[in-house]
């Protein structure tokens, strides 16, 4: 397993704690619960993307969440979006192996987050509804980037990177919500 999600939300701490030297240190735990339940990624991703035994994932979630909230002390608020980043990380994750699995180079892998990086504000707030799976210009815009970015003009390839934009977004909210959990 490539933590592709990992490498993403620590180049975001990294840009959201200027001048620290560790995002991982800066955290607060953000990501105990991804790292804990890391070993069954597979599991909790097949929950949350097809409803795969939920009662299982559900198991692993709860252990890894009362264990992490018990050693950082999190607030309700912390403990819902470490929860959520944790099932979020493993979907990217998962989808981000299966791009390996379709033979999707590195650099086109790279290029999903990119892509997602450089999206503004009213695009990212597109992707919070199912709806924007039916907007013909913002797909023709994502599919003509992927593309580009040296994906194939494949049906599977693309629908599991559009659902990586989808899953990132639904990431930064609950990052944001972390953060802003000890602003209460």
């Amino acid at each position: 397993m490539f933590r592709m999600f990992a490498v993403a939300v620590g180049a975001a701490l990294l840009a959201l704690a200027s001048g620290s030297a560790s995002a991982q240190n800066d955290d607060d735990g953000m990501l105990c619960v991804y790292d804990a339940t890391a070993p069954d990624y597979e599991t909790v991703a097949a929950a949350f993307l097809f409803g795969d035994d939920n009662e299982t994932a559900d198991a692993l979630l709860d252990k890894a969440t009362q264990t992490c909230s018990d050693e950082f002390a999190f607030s309700e608020a912390e403990t819902e979006a470490a929860r959520d980043l944790a099932v979020y990380g493993a979907a990217i994750d998962y989808l981000t192996d299966a791009l390996m699995v379709m033979d999707i180079s590195d650099e086109a892998i790279d290029g999903v987050f990119d892509i997602y990086g450089a999206l503004g504000s009213d695009d990212i707030d597109l992707l919070y509804g199912a709806e924007w799976r039916d907007d013909v210009d913002f797909l023709a815009r994502l599919k003509a980037d992927l593309i580009k970015a040296g994906f194939p003009d494949q049906t599977g390839e693309l629908a599991a990177a559009y659902d990586i934009f989808e899953i990132s977004a639904l990431a930064d909210d609950a990052m944001f919500t972390f953060a802003l959990a000890d602003d209460e």
